[in-house]
């Protein structure tokens, strides 16, 4: 609505914009703080956003 881009190409930028950067950082605040178990929270999050990543990755044209 605010830019004067094609629907096609804003869809596009959705679907691939940054992805996994902002919680892979989020869940790196539990580990300074030395939560119980921060260990486990980052390697949850780390494994979902690079799974998300791959899956996205293949739906892409070459």
């Amino acid at each position: 609505m605010f830019f004067k881009m094609k629907l096609r190409k804003r869809f596009y930028i959705s679907w691939v914009g940054l992805r996994g950067a902002v919680p892979i950082v989020f869940a790196t605040y539990p580990l300074l703080a030395g939560i119980d178990k921060a260990h486990m929270i980052f390697n949850i999050v780390f494994f979902i956003s690079v799974t998300s990543i791959l899956i996205q990755g293949t739906t892409l044209p070459s």
